[in-house]
C-alpha cells in the first residue's frame, strides 16, 4: 500500500463558493443530457448508476427541479 493509509478517502465536499464554476458546469452538462426531453433514455449506464444512488423521494425532486 506504499505510504497510503489503508480506507483512507481522497474525497471533499464540494464548496459552493470554492467550486462555483465546476457547480455551473455540471449543471450545464446536465441541462444538456437531459434538455431534450429524452430523459436518461438516450444514456443508459448514467441511468444506471443514478438508479444505484437515488430513491423514489430522490428522483420525485429532482423531477419537480
Amino acid at each position: 500500500m506504499g505510504e497510503r493509509q489503508k480506507g483512507r478517502n481522497d474525497l471533499q465536499l464540494a464548496s459552493l463558493r470554492r467550486d462555483r464554476a465546476w457547480v455551473e458546469k455540471a449543471r450545464a452538462v446536465a441541462v444538456e443530457l437531459i434538455g431534450d426531453g429524452s430523459g436518461l433514455e438516450q444514456h443508459p449506464l448514467l441511468g444506471a448508476e443514478l438508479a444505484l444512488v437515488l430513491d423514489d423521494e430522490d428522483r420525485e425532486f429532482l423531477h419537480k427541479s
